[in-house]
C-alpha cells in the first residue's frame, strides 16, 4: 500500500502532482465534511478549516481526472469533442 511516506521516495514525471495527504487532498476535504457532521474518520481534515458553520447539507461533486490522458488522446485523435 502506498502512503505520503511512501510517495516522497518515488521517481515521478515532472508534470504529476502528488497527493497531500496531511491537510490538502480530496481524501481530506471528506475527512472535514465527515468531521463537521459528527462522523469520526482515521484521517486528518484539510489544512484550513471550510466555513461550514450553520451548514446542513453538502453536495460534493468529485471530477475524477485518472483519465485525462486517454481523453487527451481522443481529442487530439478526433474521436472525442
Amino acid at each position: 500500500m502506498l502512503c505520503s511516506s511512501t510517495l516522497n521516495t518515488l521517481t515521478t514525471h515532472p508534470d504529476w502532482t502528488l497527493p497531500d495527504y496531511a491537510g490538502g487532498s480530496i481524501l481530506n476535504l471528506a475527512a472535514s465534511l465527515a468531521n463537521h457532521f459528527g462522523v469520526h474518520v482515521p484521517h486528518a481534515p484539510l489544512r484550513n478549516a471550510l466555513p461550514l458553520i450553520g451548514v446542513e447539507t453538502v453536495v460534493l461533486l468529485i471530477v475524477d481526472g485518472l483519465g485525462q490522458w486517454q481523453l487527451d488522446k481522443h481529442i487530439h485523435d478526433g474521436d472525442a469533442p
